[in-house]
């Protein structure tokens, strides 16, 4: 069974992952707009890349059972990552477009990969509650997170919340990996 200090670790990683989410996802539009694309350009990718979010959840469904957990949910982590990260560059169209279909699809891989590590603690439940609950209050703090740092950074300064994204899903995986470890 897990120690509390392996749960604790997992629910703090699923706080920051949805807290990243919810810190990039939230700008993703005006990230788009200060690179100098349309309205409908932007508009566009993001609409794709809702579409690549189900194709996302659906590969983590046809996955699951091949490949376990903790290498497709890495796999993931670090891909939102690299999409966040990947927005750092010179912004160009296809720089965007391929940013935000990345991160989109993999955060889609990662949510039902996360949801499953929280059913691997068999505690009658408790562990989802408390890691939905948590998805739900990422989400709300991300954007609050997001504009103070966009207060402190410039208005025009969305590179800030890029790499803060970036590196805050990095350290959400760093905390889940000790529930694959004791699995083990």
């Amino acid at each position: 069974h897990h120690s509390l200090l392996v749960k604790a670790s997992t629910l703090a990683g699923i706080l920051i992952f949805n807290t990243a989410i919810g810190l990039v996802w939230a700008y993703f539009f005006l990230v788009g707009m200060n690179g100098g694309m349309s309205e409908q350009s932007v508009a566009n990718v993001l609409t794709v890349s809702q579409f690549l979010g189900v194709a996302g959840a659906f590969l983590a469904a046809m996955l699951a059972a091949r490949f376990g957990r903790s290498v497709p949910l890495s796999i993931a982590i670090i891909g939102c990552s690299a999409g966040v990260a990947w927005l750092l560059n010179d912004m160009s169209y296809m720089v965007y477009a391929t940013a935000i279909y990345l991160f989109n699809f993999m955060w889609n891989v990662a949510q039902p990969y996360l949801l499953s590590v929280m059913t691997s603690f068999a505690d009658g439940g408790k562990m989802i509650v408390r890691g939905v609950s948590l998805q739900m209050i990422g989400f709300a703090v991300g954007p609050y997170v997001g504009a103070n740092l966009l207060g402190a950074a410039g208005p025009d300064s969305f590179n800030t919340v890029n790499l803060v994204g970036a590196v805050l899903f990095l350290i959400s995986w760093l905390l889940i990996l000790p529930a694959f470890i004791a699995k083990k």
